[in-house]
Formats: C-alpha cells, sequence, structure tokens
C-alpha cells in the first residue's frame, strides 16, 4: 500500500493544475491546433477492436503496453458508477498535467465477482486510428488506486450523467466552488481531425446576402438550362447525396438535406437553408465585440442527371452531366435553428498563457473579458401556458482552450400564450457583468477571464424557441466587452470564435382545425471550428517621438502593438532597426490599416514613411516575416528626412512594395515649375508645403503612366515632393526631376 500511496500522491498533485470560475465540463473528443469544439465520434476515425494489452504501476504512473501502441495513461478524474449491482469506473478527460497531449480518449474498468478489467479507447493522431484496448484482470494495485480516489456519481437526469450514457463522450464537472477548491476550465487532450472541406465555400459570404434578389433562379445559359447559382453557396454534390448535411463555416453555414423527389422519381429533392455569421470586433479603441448568426434563406432544389433525361442535349448545358435548379415547390422547407451556443477565446500573441511556463496572473497585460450578453429574436412554438422558452449558461474560464461547460448561471426566460399552437414573437437578451479591472478579477477569480462560453438549451423540447426566416428580423447574437490592465497598456491579442447550432423542422399541425398536434423535431446539431477572426492590442503602450523602444518577440507568430499620437502635423518614419525580418503595419485611429511595409528600410528591416496629423491617434503593429520566427529588434518614430532636389537635375530612385520617397525643393525664383518623374513604371506624386499640407497631386499626367505636376512655387520657400508607385505591391526604379 505505501507504493500505490506514493504513486498516488503524484497522479494527484498532476490532477490538481487546472483553470475556470464556475461549473464546468469538458468533451474528451478534440480537435486540431486552433482546438475547435467539434464532437467527433469514434465512428469517423479507422477502429482497430480487440487489442488486448497490460497495465503496469510504474512511478510516472500506469504504462500500458500492446503490440500496437504503449504509452503513460494521463492524469485524470475519476468516477464510480454503480450499475448492475456492481461499480463501473470511467477515468474523464481533464488534464491536469497540461503540459501533455493526450490521445486517450476515455478508460474505464468494469468489475464483476472475480475479475476487474480495463478498456481504454486509445487515438494514434498520425494513423488517424482508434484502437480499443482490453486488459483483462486488472492489478489490485490499480484498481486500489482508482478505487480510493473515485468520485462517486449517482446517474441521473443531471447533464454528466445524461451525457455520459447517450455517447462515448465523456463528461466530467467539479462541482464545489469553495475558496480553497475554485472550480477551474481545464485545456481538452489534443486529437488532430482533419479540417473540413466545405471551408472553401463558407469562409466568404460570396453572394448570400443577395442571392434570392439577385441570383436565385438564374440558371439558363444560350437557352439551355444550367445549374443555379446555390451550388457557389453550397457543394452541389451535396444536392446528389441522400441524406443531411450541417455545417458551420466561419462567415456563413448551411443546412441541406437531400432526399429522393416525389415528382420527379429519378431525381433528387435538395432542401437549403444558409445563415449568415458575421463579426464586430474589439479594436485599439473600441472595447466591444460580438458574433451574430441571422437566417438569410431557405429553398428547395430539384438535382438532375444527364441519364436520366433522354432530351438532356437539347434542354441542358451539354458541358455538365449533372444540374441542380429551383423545385416546383421552391418555398417548401420550414427550417429554424435552435439553441445556438457561442464559445470566445482570447491569446496572447507575444507572452504566455495560462499553463505555459513562466506565467503569472498579475503580469499579464493581455486583454480579458469583462461583459458577456445573449440575445435573440425568434419565434415560439407552445401548447402551454406558461412555457419556459430557453435556459441561458454563462460560463467563464482562465485558460483560452476549453470543451463543453456547464453553466455558471441560469436565466430563465418565460411567456404567457394561448393554447394552442401559437407563433408569437420571442425577444431574449441576458447580461452578465463580470468584474471589469485586472486587479478585481485577480481577487475575485485568481485569474483573468480569457474564454466565455454562452449556451441556450431547450429547456421544454415542445416549446423551443426557433429562429427561422418565416418572420423578418430574427437573429442569435452573442456579445462580450474586453478589457486590458497593463501598466503600459495593453499586449497584442488574438480572438477565436466557435458556434454550435441545431437545426429543426417545424412539423406542428392542427387536427380538425383547432386542435394542436405534431412537434419540433431537431434534424442536426453542429460545432464550427474555432476561428480566428481579429488580431487587436486593446489600448497599447505609447510610444514617443524619437524615443526608441527594443522589442522582442518571443512567441512564434507574434507581434508587438504601439499607439503614437502626433503633436504637428508632418511626414514621419517609422522603421525597425536590427537584423530581424521585420513586417509592420499603420492604421489610423478607428483600426483602418493605412500602410504596410516588408523590408523598407536597412537590410531586412521594415519602414513607413507617412503624413500624420496633430493631435489624432495612430497604432502601429509589428511582427517578424516568418510566422515561425522569434527575435528582437529596436523600433522609433522620427521626423521623415527627404533629399534635396536641384533643379534641372534628375535624380534616380528605386522603391520596393508600400514604400514612398521624400523630396525637398527650395526654388530660387518664383513661377511655374514642372514636377515630373520619368521612367517605365507607374507613379504617383504628391506635392505639399512647409507644414506638409498637401497642396496638389498627379497620377499620369507625364509621359505615359509617369506623374507630373505643374505648379507655381515661391522663392525662397521649402516645398516636399512625396512619389510612390501606383501599386503598392509593385517595386521600380525611375527618376524624379523638376524643371
Amino acid at each position: 500500500m505505501k507504493k500505490i500511496k506514493s504513486v498516488s500522491i503524484v497522479i494527484l498533485g498532476c490532477l490538481l493544475i487546472v483553470c475556470l470560475a464556475g461549473f464546468l465540463s469538458i468533451t474528451i473528443f478534440a480537435n486540431n491546433s486552433v482546438y475547435a469544439e467539434e464532437n467527433i465520434s469514434v465512428e469517423t476515425q479507422n477502429t482497430e477492436s480487440n487489442v488486448t494489452g497490460t497495465a503496469t504501476l510504474v512511478n510516472e504512473g500506469i504504462f500500458i503496453f500492446t503490440n500496437k501502441v504503449s504509452f503513460i495513461m494521463p492524469s485524470f478524474d475519476l468516477y464510480k458508477i454503480y450499475e448492475n449491482d456492481y461499480y463501473r469506473y470511467i477515468a474523464a478527460d481533464t488534464l491536469k498535467n497540461v503540459s501533455a497531449e493526450s490521445t486517450v480518449v476515455s478508460a474505464t474498468i468494469f468489475t464483476d465477482d472475480n475479475t476487474n478489467n480495463m478498456n481504454i479507447i486509445y487515438c494514434d493522431k498520425n494513423a488517424e486510428t482508434f484502437y480499443s484496448i482490453n486488459i483483462p484482470n486488472l492489478s489490485e494495485e490499480i484498481y486500489s488506486l482508482w478505487d480510493n480516489y473515485a468520485t462517486v456519481l449517482d446517474i441521473g437526469s443531471d447533464e454528466v450523467s445524461d451525457r455520459i450514457l447517450q455517447s462515448q463522450r465523456i463528461y466530467t464537472s467539479y462541482l464545489s466552488n469553495t475558496a480553497d477548491d475554485t472550480p477551474q476550465i481545464t485545456p481538452m487532450s489534443q486529437v488532430n481531425i482533419a479540417e473540413n472541406e466545405y471551408d472553401s465555400y463558407t469562409n466568404s459570404d460570396g453572394i448570400i446576402h443577395n442571392y434570392i434578389s439577385n441570383y436565385w433562379g438564374d440558371c439558363e445559359i444560350n437557352g439551355l438550362i444550367t445549374d443555379d447559382p446555390i451550388v457557389r453557396i453550397i457543394p452541389k454534390s451535396l444536392c446528389f447525396e441522400l441524406g443531411e448535411h450541417l455545417y458551420i463555416g466561419k462567415e456563413y453555414g448551411f443546412f441541406i438535406s437531400t432526399t429522393t423527389d416525389n415528382i420527379y422519381s429519378e431525381d433528387k429533392c435538395a432542401d437549403v437553408f444558409i445563415f449568415d455569421i458575421s463579426y464586430t470586433n474589439p479594436t485599439f479603441n473600441n472595447v466591444q465585440g460580438s458574433v451574430k448568426v441571422t437566417p438569410l434563406f431557405q429553398r428547395r432544389y430539384r438535382a438532375t442527371e444527364r441519364s436520366s433525361d433522354p432530351n438532356w442535349d437539347s434542354s441542358y448545358d451539354n458541358s455538365l452531366n449533372q444540374v441542380v435548379i429551383p423545385h416546383l415547390y421552391f418555398d417548401a422547407p420550414n427550417y429554424y435553428l435552435k439553441d445556438v451556443s457561442f464559445k470566445h477565446s482570447m491569446f496572447n500573441q507575444n507572452d504566455v498563457d495560462k499553463n505555459e511556463s513562466g506565467y503569472y496572473a498579475e503580469n499579464d497585460n493581455g486583454s480579458f473579458f469583462t461583459t458577456t450578453q445573449y440575445s435573440a429574436v425568434g419565434t415560439a412554438k407552445t401548447i402551454s401556458s406558461n412555457p419556459v422558452i430557453d435556459t441561458i449558461r454563462f460560463a467563464l474560464g482562465f485558460v483560452p482552450v476549453l470543451g463543453d461547460v456547464l453553466d455558471v448561471a441560469d436565466y430563465v426566460h418565460s411567456m404567457v400564450t394561448k393554447e394552442s399552437y401559437s407563433v408569437t414573437s420571442v425577444n431574449t437578451g441576458e447580461y452578465e457583468a463580470l468584474h471589469s479591472t485586472r486587479k478585481a478579477q485577480l481577487d475575485y477569480y485568481g485569474g483573468l477571464l480569457k474564454t466565455l462560453k454562452v449556451t441556450a438549451t431547450t429547456a421544454d423540447t415542445a416549446n423551443p424557441t426557433l429562429i427561422g426566416t418565416k418572420a423578418a428580423g430574427n437573429y442569435v447574437k452573442s456579445t462580450f466587452s474586453v478589457s486590458n490592465g497593463g501598466d503600459e497598456g495593453g499586449i497584442g491579442t488574438t480572438l477565436y470564435h466557435s458556434i454550435k447550432v441545431s437545426v429543426a423542422d417545424d412539423q406542428t399541425y392542427y387536427v380538425l382545425g383547432f386542435i394542436p398536434a405534431g412537434k419540433v423535431v431537431t434534424l442536426a446539431s453542429a460545432s464550427s471550428a474555432a476561428y480566428k477572426v481579429a488580431e487587436f492590442a486593446y489600448n497599447p503602450q505609447s510610444i514617443s517621438l524619437n524615443a526608441g523602444k527594443m522589442v522582442e518577440i518571443i512567441k512564434p507568430g507574434g507581434a508587438e502593438y504601439f499607439m503614437f499620437k502626433p503633436t504637428v502635423n508632418a511626414m514621419y518614419t517609422m522603421e525597425t532597426i536590427g537584423t530581424s525580418d521585420t513586417y509592420m503595419y499603420l492604421y489610423d485611429s478607428n483600426g483602418y490599416q493605412l500602410s504596410s511595409n516588408d523590408d523598407g528600410g536597412e537590410g531586412r528591416n521594415a519602414k513607413i514613411t507617412y503624413r500624420l496629423e496633430a493631435n489624432k491617434f495612430y497604432y502601429i503593429k509589428i511582427r517578424l516575416f516568418s510566422s515561425y520566427a522569434v527575435g528582437s529588434f529596436d523600433f522609433k518614430i522620427t521626423y521623415s528626412s527627404s533629399v534635396t532636389l536641384t533643379y534641372n537635375t534628375p535624380k534616380s530612385v528605386t522603391l520596393n512594395s508600400g514604400q514612398n520617397e521624400f523630396y525637398t525643393f527650395i526654388p530660387t525664383e518664383t513661377k511655374s515649375y514642372d514636377i515630373q518623374t520619368i521612367g517605365s513604371v507607374d507613379t504617383y506624386m504628391y506635392l505639399l508645403d512647409a507644414n506638409f499640407a498637401q497642396l496638389t497631386y498627379d497620377d499620369d499626367d507625364g509621359d505615359s503612366t509617369n506623374a507630373k505636376i505643374t505648379y507655381t512655387l515661391e522663392a525662397g520657400r521649402t516645398y516636399y515632393i512625396r512619389v510612390r508607385l501606383y501599386n503598392a505591391s509593385a517595386s521600380g526604379t525611375f527618376n524624379v526631376l523638376i524643371n
């Protein structure tokens, strides 16, 4: 027993390194490196059953050996379930040893009168294969270890029990919330699943917003029938594949149900439901962000093939063997979104995050969440006088990586309707104010809130809140606010969103015209990948004129941000100095990109010269050219120096991508001057006065695509000439001449 206790202490030490404030539940299935929240069943992978192995207790934990794979069991939460007169032990996947990358999906001990057998589901990520490993006659040492430290779980109507029973996905939750044992969200184990093939459609809005008004039914070319433009919104192949598909992309999602057509028996009938996904993101001076899901349209289509029509060549586009066109009953679908949930996570771009070496929350200058709100406008189908419509749940976490979570707070919406199926407007909005300063969050939660999840679940399946296209203005929206408490300003933050939705079919009707019957049937549920939607630094560190800053990129892909407020209207040069290959962006006060540069400075340094206006805020982002590199360099902002031009003497200049060049000219007599470029590249020119105010500009008034300005200049005054290439991504050499 001494050996069991000593090993148990090691394992339990690992079990305690986790992080959240509130109740939670973690799924044992995970996605790729951006930690998507997609539930992937074992059936979607290659599976090898009947793999027999052995389990041995060693200093590092429990060592599993088979002729296929061998590994150390990760530190999991242990649950003991009593059923059929025996205990069943389940190891649920909330990794405490956060440096580990678990490929163990689940582990279970089954007991009977004489033996204890263990079953482990193990994922070989490289081979994309799941192994079902059976370990017969488990040793008494390992059984005693699990028996001593497993928490008894009574299977009931709670969410954890329900999920354990309905699938192989195992959930766990910390149900205590005391000052000494605050429950916390932990990372999921990482099982790499291939990216979904439909991203190429759904990562750009394309034509979805004006499809009905401008594109629907446009399926004729040269007098022949061709594809409806719906095939630009969803994969055409799905219109011919029997079954249902629900996919949620970055900018929109779709549901399609394909069946054999009742009218044209040799054809397919495809019902399509499209919903939009839109974002507003925090910026340098804006604290609020949101994700909004809006149903757009639904239509029915007929999917026909060359083999089903002997007159194909005379009727259809001969270059196609399959065609998708609007169905005779094109407006038949009656689908809705329901139970729409959101997850938001923020990562530090160039500093350590929770569970990374060297992280201390009190030193974290990154952004954190301060408010969260869920709002929806939809309809309700109900036969109750006081139906509970939806339950809204907010869950908060310190770690920007998490799976499903249970609620921190419940908000129940009720409404009164007639005792019949009625379509009643539902407008819900729940708001959760969190502690808004870094000190307050550290004092109250013990960490900064880097992730939040907002879920809506139908409390009564007969009374769902439905978000559809039949009534105008339906939507679901998750809104949040961020802040940071850095003494020197906020650091770069990467923001990820993921969405989970269900699609329902309204199959309600009336018997004899007044007796409600039927129900709303949930057809499909899906989660999106965790999409990166923004990179920003709220209220970043300020930099002064001529005051250099040493910048260090410590994370591959990291970036540093600066805020600059000029005091005079002038041309300014922003440049890096060092041996690192840098890339720079310049933004205005609204976050609009004004310029960017790669190698405009010395060597591989970035350099931007730009006219900035007094008393306005500008923001600069600097990263390394390679997203895999780390390195350091200096950064400074100075007034722009310029080369003096001599009358009637051409000056050669070479510009690379994004570069500008500035020249000074002081005329000796007052008269009209021609200022022009000479060369074979397309140039653009500006004439500025001594205060950098723009006097005029030109594109192609010179020879071919050369710029040329004719202007009367006064003797003894200073003028500036700014030249650039018309195409910001181009490069070239030309001469500048004043005569």
